[in-house]
């Protein structure tokens, strides 16, 4: 890794893979947490590398954890190699609700506006969520 760095500037994919492959040596798990792999400036590649890591068994130390609206790019790539788990349900919807309800009656700046709006602001903002 000392290399990696003296080496400077921007590190090729395959030499960061590299990296990655001599550290998951030292551990018996090593944990990425990607958020919002759909709004990657440069998500053809992004996702390139994670098939690598996935289908690498050199790598099997290495854990996943992957969020991402439900694109279809997404899903080709990832999904055979993968287990989806969709945050689209009730319970996170009644999180969403409850979180929403607290912001309009505690912010000053809603304070007046009138029940029944706030209430279709809630509902549409639950609605149009998705479970994000």
């Amino acid at each position: 890794m000392q290399h990696l760095f003296r080496e400077g500037g921007h590190p090729s994919t395959s030499r960061l893979l590299q990296v990655l492959e001599s550290v998951s040596q030292l551990f018996s798990r090593i944990y990425v947490v990607i958020d919002a792999l759909d709004e990657s400036k440069d998500r053809e590649r992004l996702l390139e590398v994670l098939i690598k890591i996935l289908e690498a068994g050199n790598l099997c130390t290495v854990q996943l954890l992957v969020t991402s609206r439900k694109e279809l790019d997404i899903e080709r790539a990832i999904l055979p190699l993968s287990t989806s788990l969709s945050l689209s349900n009730p319970y996170v919807d009644e999180d969403i609700r409850t979180y929403i309800k607290s912001y309009l009656s505690q912010n000053r700046r809603f304070s007046m506006w009138p029940d029944d709006l706030k209430t279709e602001i809630e509902k549409a903002l639950v609605k149009g969520a998705k479970g994000r």
